[in-house]
């Protein structure tokens, strides 16, 4: 193996060895922070009625045994929706 060839491998492991260490915590800290951040109801535009078949209460973020949503602020009724409702139902 040629020596520039070796010296790219280390330069490069060196990077990447850098990148894992370095931006992999922000990145997953990041990731966590958007977890729990939620959307005011006044953004998502949620409405206590419904969307014609669209509800809380058939939603893929609607968590009924707290009344309240994985994406929006605060407690939301069952009958309610907004514009995240999720089309694939629980």
């Amino acid at each position: 193996m040629k020596k520039t060839d070796q010296m790219r491998r280390s330069v490069l492991k060196g990077i990447a060895v850098t990148v894992c260490y370095c931006g992999a915590p922000q990145l997953l800290i990041a990731q966590e922070a958007s977890k729990e951040a939620k959307v005011p109801k006044e953004q998502a535009k949620y409405q206590s009625s419904p969307n014609g078949e669209m509800r809380c209460g058939n939603c893929m973020h609607f968590l009924a045994d707290t009344s309240t949503c994985r994406l929006v602020e605060g407690p939301v009724e069952e009958s309610g929706y907004c514009t995240l409702w999720g089309s694939a139902t629980k």
